[in-house]
């Protein structure tokens, strides 16, 4: 039975830690990638809240902009 945990898959992994017929390097490889995993979502996470400010404001702008374009129609009477 080979210990190079990092070249097994998951389910290997947790085959292993299940059988518990190996060390624990089996569960700690097996959390590793899971914090690896988690962080990499936090990443993403954050990414997809400042894309999110950034089109609101853009959003706002365009609001603005349109205002400006047709106040003098709605200022004017007609």
């Amino acid at each position: 039975m080979s210990n190079n945990w990092r070249e097994k898959t998951d389910d290997e992994l947790a085959q292993d830690a299940y059988r518990g017929d190996t060390s624990q390097g089996a569960v700690v490889e097996m959390m590793r990638r899971l914090k690896n995993a988690l962080e990499e979502q936090q990443r993403a996470a954050e990414k997809i809240t400042k894309l999110t400010k950034v089109l609101v404001w853009f959003t706002a702008a365009l609001i603005l902009l349109a205002l400006v374009q047709i106040w003098p129609l709605l200022t004017s009477g007609q």
